[in-house]
C-alpha cells in the first residue's frame, strides 16, 4: 500500500508539473497533445471538429483550413435498424469516395464497422474526401450493409441501406475549375526563420484513370485563405512511373493501376506561420504549362554551364565534376572565379588510392559509364553520373549527384560508393573542395558544441604544413574564406552514413577532414577532404600505414549543400549559420489528404 500511495504521489506531482505551462526543461517543452490531431484514413482530424457530429441534418461542404487542410462533404446518414452495419459502399456522382470517416452519437469510428454490439444504429454522420466546386449539383450515395446470418454466403443474406442527397454546392470556396481532383498539404515553420522560395519536393500519386496525360494534367497552387482562393504557382514534374497493377485484383485499391511523379516547387513560409498548398489534377482540357525562372542551363550535360542570381557554375566537358564557381552579387569585393588549374575540377573526388600504387578519382571519367538527366528545368536541375571507379581502382562503383534550384543560394550534391570487388586500400575519401592556393586564406568551421575556429592556411612560409588541422568527417558547416576580400565557399554537411551492407559493420580507419595546403607542388593548392579509409596519412610525417583489406559491400554515403557567400558584416559567418539552419530544421509538411 505504501508503495501505490508513493507511486500515485509522484505520479499526480508529474502531472501537475506538466500542468505548469511556463515550466522550462533541459531537452525542451512538454506539451500535452490531448486532444489533438488523429489520422485517419489519411484525413486529418482535429481535435477541434469544424461541426457538431451531433446536429448534422444536411449535407455540408468544407474547403481548406489549417486545422482541417483539405476539401470535404460532411454527410448524414439515415439511421440503421437490424444488425451491425459496414458502409460497403460511397459515392459522389456515381464515383467511388476515395476516403472517410464515421462519427455515430457523436464518437469517431476507426474503421468502416459502425457499431460493434448495436442492432439500431443512430446519429451516423461521414466525412467524406472530396474536391468539391462551385455551384454544382452532387448525387452523393452511402450504402450501409449488415449481414442476417454470422457466416454470409450470398448478397441475400445481407441487410442493404442506401442514403441519398441531391444536393448543390456554395456559390465559393470551391476548388478551381476544370481540376477534378487535389491533394492539400500544410506547411508549417516552426524553427522562426523566414523561408522564401523554399525548395519543396513532393510525390504525387495517382490512379492511371484519373489523368490523361500527366504531363499535362497537374498544378501546384498556393491558397489565400482571406478570399479562399487558389493561386497558381511555378512548379516542375519529373520521375514519372507507371504501374500497371495487379491483374487479378485491378479493382481494389490496393491492385489498381497508378502513375506516380515527383512535384518540385519554391514556397514561401514567414516565420513560424503556416501556409497551404495543394498539387491538382484531372483536366483533360489543360495545356503542358510553360514556366521560367532565374536557373538557366546552356550547353550539353557534360560541359553545361548552370546559373541563378547567385552564382554560375561549369560541369567539366569530360568527366561531368564541377569545374568552377563564379559568385555573383559580390557587394563591390574582388571576387576571382573559384577555381584549381590542376585537375580542372574543384569538386575533385570521390576518390581511391589502391595497393596498386594508382589513385582513381571521379574527376578523371572521360567520360562516365552512365549519364542520368533526372530532370532539366526550368526550377530544378538534377543529374546524376554514375560507374566505375575511373583509373586504376575498378573495385568500386561511384555515383554522383548534383541538385541545382531556381532561387537558391546553395547546390546539393549526394555520393555513394559501394565495394563490389574487396581489394587493399590505401585511401577512400569523399568531401573534396579543391583549389588554388591564391585564392583563400583561412579556414573555418564549426564544432558540434556550437563553438566556431578560423585558421590561417598556410601555417609555415616556407613548405606549409599538409594537414593544418583534422576535423570531425560530419562537423555541421565548413568552409574556405578570403578574409581580405570577404568571400567565402562553404560545405554544411547534411549527411554522412557509412555501412556494410553483409556485416553491418563499415570499414573505416582514420576518418575524419583533413584541411589541406600543398604550398611546395608545382601549382600550390589548398583543400579539404574527407577521409574514410586512411592509411595513406602524411608520408611526409611519417604516420603512412600498410594497406587496409575492405571487403565487399561496404558503402560510403555523403549529401552537401556546397555555398558560395560574402562574408556578413557583424558575424562573418552569419550568412552559413543561417542557410545550416535552414538545411537542418525544414517546414513540416502535413499530408491534408
Amino acid at each position: 500500500m505504501k508503495f501505490l500511495k508513493i507511486t500515485l504521489t509522484v505520479s499526480f506531482l508529474f502531472c501537475c508539473l506538466l500542468m505548469e505551462t511556463n515550466a522550462q526543461f533541459k531537452y525542451g517543452k512538454i506539451v500535452n497533445k490531448e486532444p489533438g490531431t488523429t489520422f485517419l484514413n489519411d484525413i486529418v482530424l482535429n481535435g477541434k471538429l469544424n461541426f457538431n457530429p451531433l446536429k448534422v441534418k444536411e449535407a455540408i461542404f468544407k474547403s481548406p483550413t489549417f486545422d482541417h487542410p483539405y476539401y470535404h462533404m460532411i454527410v448524414p446518414v439515415k439511421d440503421f435498424h437490424g444488425g451491425k452495419p459496414l458502409v460497403s459502399k460511397i459515392t459522389v456522382n456515381g464515383e467511388d469516395a476515395d476516403i472517410y470517416c464515421a462519427f455515430v452519437d457523436g464518437q469517431l469510428i476507426f474503421h468502416n464497422q459502425l457499431s460493434q454490439h448495436a442492432t439500431v444504429v443512430k446519429n451516423i454522420v461521414l466525412v467524406l474526401k472530396y474536391t468539391w466546386h462551385n455551384k454544382l449539383k452532387y448525387k452523393i450515395q452511402i450504402e450501409l450493409k449488415a449481414p442476417k446470418v454470422f457466416n454470409p454466403e450470398s448478397p441475400d443474406d445481407y441487410i442493404t441501406q442506401t442514403t441519398t442527397h441531391d444536393v448543390i454546392s456554395p456559390a465559393n470556396s470551391g476548388a478551381p475549375g476544370g481540376w477534378k481532383y487535389s491533394l492539400v498539404y500544410l506547411l508549417s515553420e516552426e524553427n522562426g526563420i523566414n523561408r522564401q522560395f523554399e525548395p519543396i519536393n513532393l510525390d504525387l500519386l495517382v490512379r492511371t484513370n484519373r489523368v490523361s496525360d500527366i504531363t499535362k494534367e497537374v498544378r501546384v497552387m498556393k491558397y489565400n485563405l482571406q478570399n479562399e482562393v487558389f493561386e497558381e504557382i511555378p512548379f516542375q514534374t519529373y520521375n514519372y512511373q507507371f504501374y500497371k497493377g495487379r491483374g487479378y485484383d485491378k479493382n481494389s485499391a490496393w491492385g489498381m493501376p497508378s502513375i506516380s511523379c515527383n512535384v518540385f516547387f519554391l514556397a514561401d513560409v514567414p516565420a513560424n506561420s503556416q501556409k497551404i498548398y495543394a498539387i491538382f489534377y484531372g483536366n483533360p482540357k489543360a495545356e503542358k504549362p510553360v514556366y521560367h525562372s532565374d536557373l538557366k542551363i546552356s550547353g550539353e550535360d557534360l560541359g553545361a554551364v548552370i546559373e541563378n542570381d547567385f552564382w554560375e557554375v561549369k560541369q567539366h566537358e569530360k568527366s561531368g565534376q564541377l569545374h568552377y564557381y563564379k559568385l555573383k552579387n559580390t557587394k563591390g569585393h574582388d571576387v576571382p572565379l573559384l577555381s584549381n588549374t590542376s585537375s580542372g575540377s574543384v569538386h575533385w573526388n570521390p576518390d581511391t588510392y589502391a595497393e596498386n600504387g594508382k589513385w582513381g578519382h571521379t574527376f578523371s571519367w572521360d567520360p562516365p559509364d552512365e549519364i542520368h538527366t533526372i530532370t532539366r528545368g526550368p526550377l530544378l536541375y538534377k543529374i546524376t553520373r554514375s560507374g566505375r571507379m575511373p583509373g586504376y581502382n575498378p573495385e568500386m562503383n561511384v555515383s554522383v549527384t548534383y541538385t541545382y534550384m531556381a532561387h537558391t543560394p546553395y547546390i546539393l550534391m549526394s555520393s555513394v560508393m559501394e565495394i563490389i570487388n574487396p581489394y587493399g586500400a590505401q585511401a577512400i575519401r569523399n568531401g573534396e573542395m579543391v583549389f588554388d592556393a591564391d585564392i583563400f586564406d583561412h579556414y573555418a568551421w564549426k564544432s558540434k558544441n556550437g563553438q566556431r575556429n578560423y585558421l590561417r592556411t598556410l601555417l609555415s612560409t616556407d613548405t606549409g604544413l599538409e594537414g593544418s588541422a583534422l576535423i570531425p568527417i560530419d562537423a555541421p558547416w565548413l568552409c574556405l574564406y578570403n578574409g581580405q576580400e570577404k568571400f567565402s565557399i562553404g560545405a554544411i554537411h547534411l549527411n554522412v552514413y557509412n555501412y556494410n551492407r553483409i556485416t553491418g559493420h563499415p570499414a573505416t580507419f582514420r576518418p575524419k577532414i583533413f584541411l589541406y595546403v600543398h604550398p611546395q607542388w608545382g601549382r600550390p593548392l589548398t583543400y579539404f577532404v574527407r577521409t574514410l579509409v586512411y592509411p595513406f596519412g602524411h608520408s611526409g610525417q611519417g604516420i603512412r600505414g600498410p594497406a587496409m583489406y575492405v571487403p565487399k559491400g561496404n558503402v560510403y554515403i555523403e549529401e552537401t549543400a556546397y555555398y558560395p557567400f560574402i562574408l556578413g558584416d557583424d558575424d562573418p559567418f552569419e550568412p552559413i549559420e543561417l542557410l545550416n539552419d535552414k538545411l537542418r530544421h525544414p517546414l513540416e509538411i502535413q499530408y491534408g489528404n
